[in-house]
């Protein structure tokens, strides 16, 4: 029979038929169908209840006839030649039999099917049962609709939640159901916020992917050696905050009050802190945002805060430059601006160098609400300092790893010259007395304690995000625990060795100011002030940088040129130590955009261009008139209250969510060593439980002494709108935690999950060599580890048939007999 006859034709019985049985049935055959529709012939298998059916002839009720229906489309009746060849194939047709799977049985008939087909519809059910896709069909694409993809979410993953759960499949084909049409339509608002790609789900969710696309697994670039990394770490940790920061705070808080809380800050939060997130980018290998993302799920929030952190310091941190830039191109003259008062000028007298940093370089309104205007010399600096930024920027890490020989050790050479000036000057043991005596009266005060917190977070540049980002650019195999001992160590003594070298120089000008008031020099002074007195003056917020100092050089160096050659070698240490900490800021935010494939998109030159040019523009807002007031602001709630924040974050995601065994796992991966157990009652005890103290006392006390959101000596509350600036600050950058957590389980609820990517290296290669070791079992119980760091290569102790005797799920690898007794 031809294939083109092969259809389904309703034709009479003939009355010759053979008889099969004495009762009368109606039998139905089928025969592999043409799909190609055929105007000439009915391809429908069932009986068409429209259509006559002609009777059997009379004479034939005791032979068993088959009632054929004689069907007519478009009123053309079947050609004879191919019902007589129907007819001739349905006599040949042997009886069905019943075992065969392609045969079944129905109250009309017997249906029989030459192939086995997709979905067999019934001859009485009305209703076709739909036939749940396989494997490999599942698989394949659906076809296009209008409707565009939203938050990543593919009709696939609801395809695998209806298979294993109970629901029909024939969602699986229509989508979503109703009651997921909410979720459905609020994450198609929100697609372009998240962009994915539709990839195979996992687990039933499907992925939400936030990972660098085609940069996964490939080798992140990577500094040229270990010095240039840690000099990279140290410069980006040593800055302002280290010159001018640390020996404010401590002059404000006692001298060597303040030492003695500042060292043990540093031992129980600095240096466990400043461990965490080396380990972090070294481990997973991107930037704050994607390291804590790949870490755990819903730790992703801190590294999106310490990006905007970051970017709330770059932007006031270069404008703090400027005034470096300043003092710098003033330096190139041989009488220095503000060694004197202007001529004709009362409100100039005793002090000529904060008048003019007042007056020239800030231009200083008296508050927020007085005043307008741009000071354009001012800005013109800061649009040089982003316009360094941007050069030594320009082609990415190797870059900035070699101008960093230059900007993190000129600094050092420049602070030895300062020290060996400041020691050698009369008065010197005035500033070092104050320093090195303790008041230990003020050791119970809270505040101490809090401004040492700060300090320390503030000068060892934690919280940024920007030694994630330079870590993870670094060798997975590298000693982490070393790395993080040398750079808060380095940083520390930095810090001391400016705080010789200028509380020398601020007791020499402390005993000058005094000589000078007993000798009638200076009018209007105070004679029954000491030097110890004069010591403890701040002349103003910037002050032992841009005012103490200018004034110092001149004193030290009478010579024609000393102090502008003075001048000008200080002022650049100041420059170069703004840009080490002003690259790791950048970095901070900049490796986030990297991350989430900006930089892939648009270029790396031009997104660090727009980040430069557009944080040049902003910086207005800090060379206006109110722009110390601006910088105030967002020092203090853009970059100290969140570092601290962000502390207490990282210590809660490394000891509690990611779980301290898998910290402790990763630890040992990186340095080849177990994590000291002091270490670990830093990282998950008293590190966070110090910081919590910290906040809450710094809460309680700014708001017992009715400190909270005010500025100026006399603290008068900020004006309305620069409280909100305050608070919004302040809430934008640490909000991302919690708000992650929330954000990462509706995803979840929606059958969803975040992809960020995988690390750039093979993490089940790397730790198969890794050889086990035991953890005491009081550690097992304080710190919540397992009794083998890394069970699952116990094999390599095949030396201990003891332990395999208690492991027998790896006897197998080991093969050896378990029931052997030992």
């Amino acid at each position: 029979m031809d294939n083109n006859d092969e259809n389904n034709i309703a034709l009479e019985p003939q009355s010759e038929a053979p008889a099969q049985n004495n009762s009368e049935e109606q039998v139905s055959v089928e025969t592999p169908v043409d799909e190609t529709p055929n105007p000439a012939l009915d391809i429908d298998n069932s009986p068409d209840p429209d259509l006559p059916v002609e009777p059997a002839e009379p004479g034939n009720n005791e032979e068993d006839t088959a009632q054929v229906e004689a069907t007519e489309y478009e009123q053309e009746p079947s050609p004879p030649e191919k019902i007589t060849a129907v007819v001739a194939h349905a006599e040949s047709t042997p009886p069905p039999d019943y075992n065969e799977p392609n045969v079944e049985r129905s109250s009309k008939g017997i249906s029989i099917s030459e192939a086995p087909k997709a979905a067999q519809k019934p001859t009485e059910a009305p209703k076709a049962s739909k036939k749940p896709k396989k494997a490999h069909e599942e698989s394949k694409p659906k076809e296009p609709h209008s409707d565009p993809p939203s938050f990543g979410y593919t009709n696939k993953g609801y395809a695998d939640d209806n298979q294993a759960g109970s629901s029909s499949g024939s969602k699986s084909e229509e989508g979503p159901s109703s009651s997921s049409s909410y979720p459905q339509k609020l994450l198609d608002k929100t697609k372009n916020v998240f962009k994915s790609k539709d990839e195979e789900p996992t687990g039933g969710k499907t992925i939400v992917d936030m990972s660098e696309a085609a940069e996964a697994r490939e080798p992140r670039e990577q500094y040229d050696n270990l010095f240039q990394y840690l000099l990279a770490c140290i410069g980006f940790a040593v800055g302002l905050g280290n010159v001018w920061r640390f020996p404010k705070v401590a002059l404000e808080n006692g001298g060597g009050a303040f030492i003695i809380p500042w060292i043990i800050v540093i031992i129980i939060q600095g240096i466990p802190l400043m461990m965490v997130e080396l380990v972090v980018g070294q481990r997973f290998r991107g930037g704050p945002m994607h390291s804590y993302g790949r870490m755990n799920k819903f730790c992703w929030g801190i590294g999106l805060s310490m990006g905007l952190g970051s970017l709330y310091v770059s932007l006031f941190y270069n404008s703090i430059l400027s005034y470096a830039f300043m003092y710098f191109f003033n330096s190139f003259s041989k009488d220095l601006p503000w060694l004197s008062c202007p001529t004709n000028n009362s409100d100039c007298t005793s002090n000529p160098a904060q008048f003019y940093f007042e007056n020239s370089i800030v231009n200083s309104a008296p508050d927020l609400e007085t005043g307008s205007g741009v000071v354009w010399p001012l800005y013109f600096a800061t649009v040089v300092a982003w316009f360094v930024v941007f050069l030594a920027m320009l082609v990415g890490v190797q870059s900035v790893g070699k101008v960093i020989y230059f900007t993190a050790l000129y600094p050092y050479l420049m602070l030895t010259i300062l020290f060996f000036i400041g020691v050698t000057s009369d008065g010197a043991e005035h500033g070092l007395e104050y320093l090195f005596e303790p008041d230990w009266s003020k050791l119970g005060d809270f505040t101490v304690w809090q401004a040492a917190s700060e300090q320390v977070f503030f000068s060892a540049s934690l919280g940024f995000g920007g030694l994630i980002a330079m870590a993870s650019y670094m060798p997975v195999k590298n000693n982490t625990f070393r790395d993080s001992i040398v750079i808060i160590v380095v940083n520390s003594l930095t810090s001391l060795y400016a705080a010789l070298g200028i509380f020398s120089i601020k007791g020499h000008m402390a005993k000058d100011e005094w000589t000078k008031c007993h000798s009638n020099e200076t009018p209007n002074c105070d004679p029954s002030l000491t030097i110890r007195d004069y010591v403890k003056q701040d002349d103003a917020s910037a002050g032992l940088v841009f005012i103490a100092m200018a004034k110092a050089l001149d004193l030290i160096d009478n010579t024609e040129y000393g102090a502008s050659v003075l001048s000008m070698m200080f002022y650049l240490m100041i420059i170069t130590l703004g840009l080490d900490s002003a690259f790791g800021s950048l970095e901070g935010y900049l490796s986030i955009l990297k991350d989430l494939g900006v930089t892939k998109k648009f270029g790396y030159k031009l997104t660090l261009f727009a980040c430069c040019f557009a944080s040049g523009l902003f910086a207005m807002l800090f060379s206006s008139v109110h722009g110390s007031f601006f910088i105030d602001i967002f020092d203090k709630y853009g970059s100290v209250l969140v570092l601290v924040f962000m502390g207490l974050f990282e210590f809660i995601a490394a000891g509690w969510i990611y779980g301290f065994n898998n910290f402790a796992r990763d630890f040992k991966l990186l340095t080849d060593m177990k994590l000291p157990w002091p270490f670990m009652i830093l990282i998950k005890f008293i590190g966070p439980l110090s910081i919590l103290i910290t906040l809450i006392g710094q809460f309680v006390l700014e708001i017992k002494d009715d400190k909270f959101l005010t500025y100026l000596d006399d603290n008068t509350p900020y004006p309305w709108w620069a409280q909100i600036i305050a608070l919004l600050l302040f809430f934008s950058a640490v909000i991302w935690f919690p708000l992650g957590i929330l954000i990462t389980c509706y995803i979840n609820r929606v059958r969803k999950t975040f992809g960020w990517g995988e690390v750039d290296f093979d993490y089940e290669e790397l730790i198969k060599d890794i050889k086990p070791s035991k953890n005491p079992r009081w550690q097992q119980i304080i710190f919540s580890l397992d009794e083998y760091d890394y069970p699952e290569n116990l094999e390599l102790l095949s030396d201990n048939p003891k332990l395999v005797r208690r492991f027998p799920n790896n006897a197998a690898a080991l093969d050896i007999n378990t029931d052997t007794k030992f």
